[in-house]
């Protein structure tokens, strides 16, 4: 599985997903050690909860993933989580099921971790709005957020 990040429908040029140039080459350099299955996908937060093929039409992922893209955001299974924040969780199915992640992170800030580098780009494998349940609970209320 690759999982670039699509956080909403945006231009190659604002930087704001993975580039398209960047999923094309890994997808490429993928496809030339023969697996058995690619899956290219995400779950978009924000404005695309539900609208992934949305998400990666408008920002040229779709045409990246040159025909492996799936929805990966309509078939899922509760996992057992940490009780202190959720008891379970939700994961793609395909998440599950890879043997292999390759994750394709975009370098950005977050309000409650500052910088995310790649650990972020991992709440892409939960689908729907639990992204969104997740950081209420773990934001602690003496976090200052600039």
């Amino acid at each position: 599985m690759i999982k670039p990040n699509v956080l909403r429908a945006s231009e190659a040029k604002e930087g704001i997903v993975t580039h398209p140039a960047v999923l094309r080459a890994v997808v490429e350099k993928v496809e030339s050690l023969g697996p058995s299955s690619i899956v290219v996908g995400d779950n978009p937060g924000l404005t695309l909860y539900g609208a992934n093929e949305e998400g990666f039409r408008k920002t040229g992922l779709m045409e990246a993933a040159k025909g492996y893209y799936q929805n990966i955001g309509n078939d899922s299974r509760k996992v057992d989580f940490n009780p202190d924040f959720l008891p379970t969780v939700s994961l793609s199915r395909v998440v599950l099921d890879a043997d292999i992640i390759i994750s394709l992170p975009k370098f950005k800030t977050h309000g409650l971790t500052v910088m995310t580098g790649a650990i972020k780009n991992s709440y892409g494998l939960l689908p729907g709005a639990q992204k969104a349940r997740l950081h209420r609970r773990r934001e602690a209320p003496n976090v200052s957020r600039k």
